[in-house]
């Protein structure tokens, strides 16, 4: 009989970890152009670079 492998990958998050909720945001595309590099400068998605933005400037109040 085969060995039972484990599951691979990042276990489930618990539900108050998960993000779950969507925000749209319209952009002309020279605007997208810019988002998309300053985020990649960062090493960053765009979701995560605009995440990281939000909370930094809430952590200056």
């Amino acid at each position: 009989m085969a060995k039972k492998r484990g599951k691979m990958g990042r276990p489930p998050l618990k539900a108050k970890d998960k993000r779950t909720a969507i925000v749209t945001l319209r952009l002309k595309k020279s605007e997208r152009k810019e988002l998309e590099q300053d985020a990649k400068a960062k090493g960053l998605s765009i979701s995560n670079y605009l995440l990281q933005c939000w909370q930094k400037a809430r952590a200056k109040k």
